[in-house]
């Protein structure tokens, strides 16, 4: 079983494809290929994913087999299910470069250099990555879109990000 923080999520289960229990993977490496080559894939929970064969690319996903699963019900049922693998798996990102999961815990700060809280997560619901964030002094998490406009600085080194807080819905 592999920890919690040291796993990368590297795709997700789009939704089934056929009737025959095949599903569609939506990769989120650098380049599709190489989405099993960096081994064994975990559930969020750590526990191992079953074994990933797969089949053929349709419209940028990856359409593949799970063993044990037969059905286009069985298969609907992984839809939205994350796929990970250990963190000493992936090659180390670049200078300037990280991974979403480094960002998570990390302080927000103002343009004026306040801190105004940390980031949660990063999500993506189709429309683009979004970071979520709680201020410091508020209940309720925030969400901004994760682009330069609105998070013009991510210091990776420092643990801090600084955002544009009227961006934030």
């Amino acid at each position: 079983m592999a920890t919690d923080n040291n796993l990368i999520c590297v795709g997700v289960i789009a939704g089934a494809q056929g009737i025959k229990g095949h599903v569609k993977i939506k990769s989120f490496t650098e380049d599709i290929e190489n989405f099993l080559e960096y081994g064994d894939l975990f559930k969020k929970d750590g526990s191992l994913f079953p074994k990933i064969t797969p089949k053929h690319m349709a419209k940028g996903n990856l359409i593949a087999e799970i063993d044990g699963v037969g059905s286009r019900t069985e298969a609907e049922a992984l839809g939205n299910t994350n796929l990970y693998v250990q963190r000493d798996q992936l090659p180390n990102p670049e200078e300037e470069s990280f991974y979403y999961t480094d960002l998570i815990g990390m302080e927000v700060r103002c343009l004026d250099g306040q801190k105004i809280g940390k980031v949660l997560d990063v999500h993506n619901f189709g429309a683009g990555d979004m970071i979520e964030f709680l201020e410091d002094d508020a209940h309720q998490s925030k969400m901004i879109l994760f682009r330069k406009e609105f998070i013009p600085e991510i210091h990776v080194k420092d643990g801090y990000i600084v955002i544009k807080l009227d961006a934030a819905v």
